[in-house]
């Protein structure tokens, strides 16, 4: 293989197709869920509403916004960042304007040291969690270009755009660090400057060679935009992105502030009358919740990765005791500033009488939840789930 078709293979390194995988969906592991994130985001309309929704390939224009707007990454397709990543990591110092494809005039700009990065796809397939990353990646000042928006076909996603910048720098505000996304919104100007294509930037032998061999910064921050652990359950890529700024970059103390609403987070509370049936946990659909429990020893946690948790609220639907309950409008230090893994609710187990199975009761209890609904009423249903549950505040 030679360094040219290298280069073509990088050039083509975000171009695939956007696909649906309908299981992973929201819509298909809760019958409650309200999501409409993805046909609500769509600028073309190529997501027909749904239980799950459609993707309409035919119309879609591959904006990529889909792809970090969707809670639980059901959407698959490559965005920009892994490729934004391979630009940045040879740009540390500088000073940096990102551009969509949309714009007519990427080699223009407002100033001549600024280098022009231009993308695949529309601002809004990065998210806030790339946005984030972008900003701690040692650049110089990293600018975002809008001035294009209101003439591109997409403009309607001009809005989550600015929407996702604004929480990016909200969040970087507290945790207390100084670099920002700065939004271009005005005439970007005529002077001449420097532009790469994100995905086929400007690369010297020497630096084709190591891409190749994995041995470079190059190679390092393509592994930093996908470094998560493929499972069944996972949050969607921008929350990933997130999880990994705070595991891997974040090294200061974060500041009690309350996340935007347009963050899709939430913290979790347990009631005491818990029975530890791990419904929430089968259900929720990032792996936040786990149940971890010792027969032998006869007691339970309740395990909560609050990086993980998207307030999707399956949790809450699926519980047959309604002892869970989800906070839409969690604080930063909820979602940051509590580690990996925090326990909810910690206890005895015991054993039903009747099916043998292990439960969380109190100690008069002889029957598991089930085999106690069915003989107070053998002939109708033992587990409802149900709709009509109160968030907090």
């Amino acid at each position: 293989m030679n360094w040219l078709s290298v280069a073509g293979k990088l050039a083509d390194a975000v171009n695939s197709g956007i696909s649906l995988d309908a299981e992973r969906c929201l819509h298909t592991v809760d019958r409650f869920s309200d999501c409409q994130a993805c046909f609500q985001v769509c600028p073309v309309q190529a997501i027909r509403p749904g239980s799950p929704p459609t993707v309409d390939e035919s119309s879609c224009e591959e904006c990529l916004a889909c792809l970090s707007i969707c809670p639980v990454d059901a959407y698959q397709g490559k965005d920009a960042f892994p490729a934004l990543m391979r630009c940045v990591s040879r740009l540390q110092g500088k000073s940096v304007e990102i551009i969509c494809e949309q714009d007519s005039t990427p080699h223009e700009g407002s100033c001549s040291e600024r280098i022009g990065l231009q993308i695949k796809g529309c601002f809004a397939g990065l998210g806030v969690g790339a946005w984030i990353i972008l900003a701690l990646s040692g650049l110089e000042s990293l600018h975002l270009r809008l001035s294009f928006c209101e003439n591109c076909r997409w403009r309607a996603l001009r809005d989550l755009v600015s929407r996702q910048v604004r929480v990016a720098n909200q969040i970087l505000e507290s945790w207390g660090c100084e670099e920002r996304v700065e939004v271009e919104g005005k005439d970007p100007g005529t002077i001449s400057r420097p532009l790469w294509q994100a995905g086929a930037p400007p690369l010297s032998r020497r630096e084709m060679f190591k891409i190749v061999t994995n041995q470079s910064k190059v190679s390092l921050a393509y592994t930093l935009g996908n470094r998560v652990k493929d499972s069944s359950k996972k949050p969607g890529r921008d929350q990933r992105r997130l999880a990994f700024v705070v595991e891997h970059l974040l090294d200061r103390t974060v500041e009690g502030r309350q996340l935007p609403p347009e963050v899709n987070m939430g913290s979790l509370e347990v009631g005491e009358h818990c029975t530890a049936c791990c419904a929430c946990a089968r259900i929720c659909p990032t792996g936040a919740l786990k149940i971890v429990s010792n027969r032998k020893e006869q007691n339970f946690q309740i395990l909560f990765s609050p990086l993980a948790c998207v307030g999707c609220e399956a949790c809450m639907h699926s519980c047959p005791e309604d002892a869970i309950w989800v906070k839409r409008t969690p604080s930063t230090v909820d979602v940051f500033g509590t580690g990996h893994s925090v326990t909810l609710l910690s206890g005895k187990l015991q054993k039903c009488e009747k099916c043998r199975t292990f439960f969380a009761g109190s100690k008069t209890d002889t029957l598991c939840p089930i085999c106690a609904g069915r003989k107070k009423n053998p002939f109708g249903s033992t587990i409802v789930m149900r709709k009509d549950k109160a968030n907090i505040s």
